[in-house]
């Protein structure tokens, strides 16, 4: 049931993100009142800008795909953001690579796990 929910709504924010929408999360629809959290607002701001300067998305898949390996073999993911990385390489578009490169950046923060879960499932 969870793995359905969150695969319709990766698939959702995919097709919203090519219509030129920003949602805030990825695999959960609608807009949901994310805990203010300084480092997820500082990381937002760093996508839009990445954004305007990343002439063509699909130059960061490699290193997008690459880091999601990384943290599928990693101890201590949160269940729900494993299952999340897994639909999104069954599903991978070159849409999420800017906004997947800019979390991977930031992987050194020490909230990087809270920004990651905020990202992905919104909470």
């Amino acid at each position: 049931m969870k793995r359905e929910f969150y695969t319709e709504n990766v698939l959702k924010y995919i097709e919203r993100m090519k219509n030129g929408e920003e949602p805030a999360v990825l695999a959960t629809y609608g807009n949901l009142e994310i805990t203010p959290n300084s480092k997820f607002e500082d990381f937002k701001k760093n996508i839009e800008n990445f954004s305007d300067y990343c002439d063509d998305p699909s130059d960061v898949n490699y290193y997008v795909k690459s880091n999601i390996q990384v943290r599928l073999k990693c101890q201590g993911v949160d269940p729900r953001v494993r299952m999340v990385y897994e639909i999104i390489l069954e599903n991978f578009d070159s849409v999420l690579g800017v906004v997947l490169y800019q979390l991977f950046r930031v992987e050194d923060n020490t909230e990087f796990k809270i920004i990651e879960r905020m990202l992905l499932i919104g909470f």
